[in-house]
């Protein structure tokens, strides 16, 4: 879209003139390296089937998620050896993050298609290579790498929990759920800044006032486990759900108890304050 030339009114040149106004010139931060109707194709095609690339294309970014052209993305490899019907080669994994499996690809990585894409229903088109050279393309439900669900503590995962809980977490894992957490644009949605030059993510001066109103509001009880902590506040947190500090709208914030907090992704180093020890003493308590 361009933008009206104002120097070609005579009205609003008069009054720049008059006001002693200069004219400046703007530049656009934003390069994405392509034209807009590239952009849509290439938006289009990691909806659908996905992109074949080069390792050497995708970035990891500060959050550990994959990154293509300014897309957040998710890693695959498209063909599969079929030895007999419904067996393969190994077993089919999707990438979303920097873990080591992936790092390991990056080392090795030659001869083999990957693919990145951000379609988020479940589904990935491959090709099958059956014996005989005969090929059949289709689309199959991958299973999420696990080291990537560690490396970003996804839901709490972790190597040391029970494998039940692992794999309830792995089974029950939604793209969805996961582009709802990591935007599938690098681009904010406020200010559309690019991650680099975006705001620094701290919180407002006026946090206290907010996080105190945020609890107020919510009745002072955790909206995870639902005890009430209204005698006892400090282990009350608020959390951002889309993890920027700066985003301070009630809709973006959660009241929790410290150890439902400790629970969201990223935020284990909360287990190491003092105050989440105390907190074990307390429930043993509340619940007598």
């Amino acid at each position: 879209m361009n933008l009206v030339d104002f120097r070609s009114f005579p009205l609003f040149e008069q009054l720049r003139k008059e006001m002693g106004a200069k004219y400046i010139t703007f530049h656009n931060q934003l390069s994405f390296g392509h034209s807009d109707e590239e952009l849509l194709r290439l938006l289009e095609t990691l909806e659908t089937e996905g992109i074949d690339i080069d390792l050497n294309e995708v970035e990891v970014g500060k959050d550990s998620t994959l990154r293509h052209k300014n897309q957040r993305v998710i890693l695959y490899i498209r063909d599969w050896n079929v030895y007999s019907e419904g067996e393969y080669n190994s077993s089919p994994k999707f990438h979303i993050a920097n873990c080591q499996t992936y790092k390991n690809m990056v080392k090795k990585g030659r001869g083999k298609r990957y693919v990145v894409a951000r379609r988020d229903d479940g589904k990935f088109r491959v090709i099958f290579h059956k014996p005989h050279g005969v090929e059949e393309v289709g689309e199959m439900k991958l299973d999420v790498c696990k080291n990537c669900l560690e490396v970003l503590g996804w839901k709490g995962y972790k190597s040391t929990l029970l494998q039940s809980k692992k794999d309830f977490i792995c089974e029950n894992f939604s793209l969805k759920e996961f582009f709802a957490h990591y935007p599938k644009s690098i681009l904010s949605t406020k200010g559309h800044d690019q991650e680099e030059l975006a705001r620094e993510n701290r919180y407002p001066a006026n946090w206290d006032e907010i996080s105190e109103e945020a609890k107020k509001r919510k009745g002072y009880q955790c909206e995870s486990c639902f005890i009430v902590l209204k005698e006892n506040k400090r282990f009350l947190h608020v959390h951002h759900i889309d993890g920027n500090k700066f985003n301070n709208f009630f809709s973006n914030l959660k009241v929790l108890c410290i150890q439902c907090h400790a629970e969201q992704p990223h935020h284990s180093q909360i287990k190491r304050l003092k105050e989440f020890k105390e907190f074990d003493e307390f429930l043993r308590k509340y619940k007598n």
